[in-house]
Order: C-alpha cells, then structure tokens, then sequence
C-alpha cells in the first residue's frame, strides 16, 4: 500500500468493475423490461384487437396491418385482414363478429395471446421493437 503506483493499479481495477456493475445493472433493467413484456403476454388469456398491438410499437393499426401485409403474414378481405395459408392454422387469430343492428354484422379479427408473442419474435428478428425496448425509451410499462 505504500508503493503509489499498486494503489493506481487497485484503483484503476476499481474504477473497471464499478463500470462492469454498471453495464449488468443496465442490462439487467432492460431484461426485467423485456421479461414484464412477455408474462403481461402470456399471462392475459384474451385476444386483443390489433389497434392495441400496433400501439406498443408506437404505430396506427392502419400503418401495423400494412406492415404485416408487406412481410407476408397477412391480407385484406371484406374490410378485414386474414393470415396467409402458413400462418392460418397455428392459434395466431380469432375471428370475431359484432352485430351492428338486426341485419348487420362486422368481422375483426383479433390476435390470440400466441400470435402476440408470434408477431414480437418475427418483427425484432426484423428490427421492428415495442416501444418499451426501443432505445432511448424510458418508459417501463408495456
């Protein structure tokens, strides 16, 4: 302890591993971020309207449908979108019909919990992230 520059050395060392305990606590607050995300998905048993999914990517449900359709996941009908053939069949969507009088009825379809999840994986593989991961984001709710 004497010797100055052992002192320099065990404070440089210092300085290095409060920078990597930094680095981990900010990792580690994106992952609890990230990990909030998946069990608010997972947890919620309901299908969700795509208007609310395109809104945690900061996007209209216009613009999202749009989107989906340009990756080749989906395509208008009638006013509504349906999944293509590949994607039809494996629980991402359920139809839902609402009566607007006696005579009429609408169709939406709606994302199931499974096909949430399916759309987070296959658009972050593509760099398109919730806003809650996107960077600069200080937001912690999702």
């Amino acid at each position: 302890m004497s010797d100055p520059r052992e002192l320099a050395k065990l404070l440089n060392t210092l300085a290095d591993e409060q920078d990597k305990r930094r680095k981990l606590e900010e990792e580690n607050a994106f992952l609890t971020v990230k990990a909030k995300y998946y069990d608010q998905i997972l947890n919620s048993k309901n299908s969700v309207p795509v208007t609310q999914i395109a809104k945690d990517y900061g996007m209209s449900a216009i613009a999202f449908n749009k989107m989906l359709r340009d990756y080749g996941i989906q395509y208008p009908i009638r006013n509504s979108w349906v999944l293509y053939a590949q994607f039809a069949n494996l629980g991402y969507t359920q139809s839902k019909t609402y009566s607007i009088d006696e005579n009429k009825s609408v169709m939406h379809t709606c994302w199931t919990q499974k096909g949430r999840l399916f759309l987070y994986k296959f658009l972050k593989e593509r760099g398109v992230l919730p806003m809650c991961e996107q960077e600069g984001c200080n937001e912690t709710s999702v």
